[in-house]
């Protein structure tokens, strides 16, 4: 199918043989690295033989049970091979030297970008990893799957420091607020929970969030204002990250919603559907008072 207007195909990867369950720019990735490597590759990306973490632009994890390190060109730089099945999500360590997978094998996984050598398979689930995310200075991941309880790692010692338990159903995502204080998750029991990382007390809020699956869910990343969920019932919804209320229904997918992302600064949104559509929403501040928002 031709681009909407105004958009234009920068590059088209076959990343796998098998289907792609996951992916994640870089930190440092930047859209001027797309400039000049338009069309896809072609061989012609100058850091592609050496596989140097500078030019590593985004991961991508699979169903084979690999994950792959990608240049802006889409020269894939390395494979990461370790997990047994097939993998969850793939997400960067903040300063962008390691990157985690999440597998079916019931681990997760801690790689070098510049090696892409194995530096820990942390075990512990019960049953299948599904997604990781990071703390901010890097100290804690929490991992989140299918046995329905969240776990929260200190990356300084390898312990399981704190238990995330209160779904009801497994947990589909996790993301860890700006703030480093709150991380949100979402699961098959329709709920997203905030836990306070600071004390061992249980969820902070249940947010009743949608009426079938919630797939994804993602703090604006400069203060966590506001989170998104995105769920098979067919909509997004934009939450506060203060008081938790529903701030907005981002309704236009005819299929499940699978996965949403926020922009850097926080004025826009991404959605991807079963309707083999993304989408993208303008999220600006509104004069309706302190922390509204239209869209």
């Amino acid at each position: 199918h031709d681009p909407p207007e105004g958009c234009a195909k920068v590059l088209a990867v076959r990343a796998s043989e098998d289907r792609i369950t996951g992916v994640d720019l870089h930190p440092n990735a930047s859209a001027n690295w797309l400039e000049g490597n338009e069309g896809g590759n072609d061989g012609s990306d100058a850091n592609a033989d050496t596989g140097s973490s500078s030019s590593v632009f985004f991961a991508s994890a699979s169903a084979d049970g690999t994950a792959g390190l990608w240049s802006a060109s889409g020269s894939v730089l390395r494979t990461l091979k370790g997990h047994v099945g097939r993998l969850g999500k793939v997400c960067f360590y903040p300063d962008g030297r390691f990157l985690a997978t999440t597998g079916f094998d019931k681990t997760w996984r801690l790689w070098d970008v510049e090696s892409g050598v194995e530096l820990l398979c942390q075990e512990g689930h019960s049953r299948a990893v599904y997604d990781l995310s990071f703390h901010g200075d890097g100290s804690l991941a929490v991992s989140v799957g299918l046995e329905a309880h969240g776990r929260v790692w200190d990356l300084r010692t390898g312990r399981n420091v704190l238990n995330l338990k209160g779904h009801a159903a497994p947990i589909l995502a996790c993301d860890v607020s700006p703030n480093g204080a709150h991380c949100a998750t979402s699961g098959a029991d329709n709920t997203v929970k905030v836990w306070d990382l600071r004390n061992t007390k249980g969820c902070l809020y249940t947010v009743p969030a949608h009426t079938k699956s919630v797939t994804s869910v993602r703090y604006e990343p400069l203060c966590g204002g506001f989170f998104v969920t995105a769920s098979h019932d067919g909509d997004a919804k934009i939450w506060s990250g203060v008081d938790f209320s529903l701030r907005r229904i981002l309704r236009g997918h005819e299929n499940r919603v699978s996965a949403v992302d926020v922009s850097h600064g926080g004025n826009s949104c991404v959605t991807v559907g079963h309707d083999r559509t993304m989408k993208l929403w303008k999220v600006r501040e509104s004069s309706r008072g302190e922390g509204a928002m239209e869209v």
